[in-house]
């Protein structure tokens, strides 16, 4: 796409218009584009009626001209699209190939076609010797912090009871953010919980695994209080206490008298239509 297309503002031509216009100059060379809304939507991954809309904006905007029956139509460029079309022309271009292969580089000793020959490939040039960060302050400090981080992950799997999965629990380790300030509470976390109830149960079945209980930040949960068993001693109820207690004896006799009277009625009658 010419610079002098690519350059117009939005407002004027989308970029999906600006890509049309281009394919339909450059196949417009000796005779007007053929390509069908098809070709053009299977060319550049958009649906048909996208490609309709975009070759009806760009008629009434006056940069082609379509001409033809629907099953056979043809689309040519108009002037004002054309004079944006800045194609250098063979000789031209054969001319500038010419000038830069035949002058001396500026910066070396040899020719422009040897220089270019000489050169390392695209994207590894300059790039073995390369330290990861070029300041070497930045480098020693980046060193330090992964130092501590290693520390203080050799810390933690040696408190860890349950050791599986090391690689998969490092990985989890180091994505916890602000990891020094949250290391402390994280351990602190950790103790409490390895004298919980739930991880001494059957000889600690039911502890998570590291990298799940690291991912989860168990080392938040609020560990339930130890609920104090009744004092011992003798009991001394109540004049209150007593009439309760007898109301609810005399209750649970008078609901036994009842089912048993309902027991037995229900067996005569049955006796009596077996008769």
């Amino acid at each position: 796409m010419p610079d002098d297309i690519g350059g117009l503002p939005s407002r004027e031509l989308s970029l999906a218009e600006k890509v049309i216009l281009s394919r339909i100059i450059s196949l417009s060379v000796g005779r007007p584009c053929e390509m069908s809304n098809a070709g053009f939507a299977s060319r550049f991954g958009i649906s048909t009626r996208q490609v309709t809309n975009h070759i009806k904006s760009l008629q009434e905007k006056a940069w082609i001209e379509v001409m033809g029956p629907r099953t056979k139509r043809y689309i040519k460029p108009t002037e004002k699209a054309l004079s944006l079309w800045k194609k250098p022309s063979i000789e031209e271009t054969n001319y500038r190939r010419n000038l830069l292969e035949n002058k001396t580089s500026s910066t070396i000793e040899e020719t422009f076609p040897n220089y270019r020959r000489n050169l390392l490939p695209k994207n590894t040039e300059n790039t073995k010797n390369t330290p990861i960060c070029a300041n070497p302050h930045l480098r020693k400090r980046a060193s330090s912090q992964q130092d501590k981080t290693e520390t203080m992950f050799s810390e933690f799997w040696q408190a860890y009871p349950k050791k599986r999965d090391k690689a998969r629990a490092r990985k989890s380790f180091f994505k916890i953010k602000n990891l020094p300030d949250v290391f402390p509470q994280l351990m602190k976390g950790l103790e409490q919980q390895k004298l919980s109830a739930d991880w001494k149960k059957d000889g600690g079945k039911y502890i998570q695994l590291p990298s799940t209980w690291l991912n989860g930040e168990r080392w938040e949960d609020e560990l339930p209080t130890q609920v104090q068993p009744p004092a011992q001693g003798p009991v001394h109820l109540t004049q209150a206490d007593m009439e309760r207690r007898d109301t609810e004896q005399r209750k649970q006799i008078d609901d036994s008298t009842a089912r048993y009277r309902q027991k037995k009625l229900a067996e005569m009658q049955k006796g009596a239509t077996s008769a």
